[in-house]
């Protein structure tokens, strides 16, 4: 017959196992998670870059245009109605700066966060795997301890070979 004792150590390393299990599942989940989210930062990088090098071309078209503003004035009696053009496409041009300017900060801020996120996960992890494989070591060395009482005899055993 198996002792209370040992009932309740071998429900609290099948709930341990349990909890094991579930961490390990988690784990994996996070895994998945940032390689995810690496994969959407690298995206969001290479966008940011690419959103880089239009503001830097609108930058050039806007200083071309105001060049040519400049140079219009000049002839602001001549050309007045091409000057109101050329001023209209300015304002556009710098609305469309302005609006690609605010989508640029707020993908930094969103990779802030991310890059942020993955290095709190990764902190949580290298400060637990310690714990995870303590208690990987504490279920096997139990195992350890209980499988030889389930095999060795009983005394009952002993005594019936020993009496013969």
């Amino acid at each position: 017959m198996d002792d209370p004792d040992v009932n309740v150590e071998r429900q609290r390393l099948a709930k341990l196992l349990v909890a094991y299990e579930a961490q390990e599942k988690e784990l994996a989940e996070a895994r998945e998670k940032i390689k995810t989210l690496e994969k959407a930062l690298e995206e969001k990088e290479t966008m940011v870059e690419t959103l880089k090098g239009v503001i830097e071309g609108r930058d050039r078209e806007v200083r071309d245009l105001e060049i040519k503003l400049a140079a219009l004035e000049k002839e602001h009696s001549k050309c007045d109605p091409r000057l109101r053009e050329m001023e209209e496409e300015v304002r556009r041009a710098n609305e469309r700066f302005t609006k690609l300017y605010a989508i640029a900060e707020e993908m930094e801020a969103e990779l802030k966060e991310a890059r942020k996120r993955i290095e709190e996960r990764d902190r949580w992890f290298k400060d637990n795997i310690d714990i995870i494989k303590m208690m990987v070591r504490a279920i096997e060395e139990r195992e350890a301890m209980i499988t030889p009482m389930e095999e060795a005899p009983s005394v009952k055993e002993v005594q019936t070979v020993g009496g013969d």
